[in-house]
């Protein structure tokens, strides 16, 4: 991740991600919106390692219309910062996020993250990386594996 390249107001900074996305958050902890790029997942996760909080993963940008989660295969992973997952769940009802967005019923994972650490940085930035399969029907498999891989900021203090 490069940034920020531009901020455009105090409360108001865009990111540009691997040269392909761009972010803009609007404050400190707050959802970052993702612009760009083949399905991106719209959230990022942010943390500090001394935290144990429960996520909530929107899929929705990733999946069809009247397409929905199935089941979540396997572990979630992080690419690093020695991050522990708990057991994923399906939302079995809708969630409306702290930004008033709503996300439909069996459109999102929720997990508990704990752990972390910095490897002597300030700040890492981790992938995410559920694996799920999906389903038309609420039975039959429509995709076999998704990957709606998520950005999670690693942080040890408030940012300044």
């Amino acid at each position: 991740m490069l940034g920020p390249v531009v901020k455009a107001a105090a409360r108001l900074t865009a990111w540009l991600v691997q040269g392909r996305n761009t972010q803009l958050r609007a404050e400190e902890r707050s959802t970052i919106w993702v612009v760009g790029g083949p399905q991106a997942m719209i959230d990022i996760c942010e943390k500090r390692t001394s935290e144990d909080l429960f996520y909530t993963i929107d899929c929705t940008p990733l999946l069809d219309p009247n397409e929905t989660i199935l089941q979540v295969i396997g572990n979630i992973t992080a690419d690093q910062g020695n991050l522990t997952f708990g057991t994923p769940s399906i939302n079995v009802a809708q969630i409306v996020t702290k930004d008033r967005r709503i996300i439909a019923a069996r459109k999102a994972i929720q997990v508990e993250i704990s752990g972390g650490a910095l490897a002597g940085r300030s700040v890492l930035h981790c992938y995410v990386r559920p694996v799920i399969s999906t389903t038309l029907d609420g039975v039959t498999v429509y995709n076999p594996k998704r990957e709606p891989t998520v950005l999670l900021r690693l942080i040890n203090n408030p940012p300044v």
